[in-house]
């Protein structure tokens, strides 16, 4: 009885994590919108006086 509680609640993880990735596939990309509408985007100042630099992206590696 046990092994089919684990069987059958296992299918059912599985099967509501499918139904969540399928809902996501067909909602579009908005992409970057944060700045789109900005006049003016204003950088705060690092340590030195400054404006601070973004960090930068490494690939991932393996």
């Amino acid at each position: 009885m046990g092994a089919f509680l684990a069987l059958a609640l296992g299918t059912t993880m599985i099967g509501m994590m499918t139904l969540t990735l399928a809902a996501t596939f067909g909602t579009p990309h908005p992409g970057p919108q944060r700045f789109k509408e900005a006049l003016t985007v204003i950088a705060p100042q690092g340590f030195e006086g400054r404006p601070m630099r973004a960090p930068r992206c490494y690939p991932p590696t393996l």
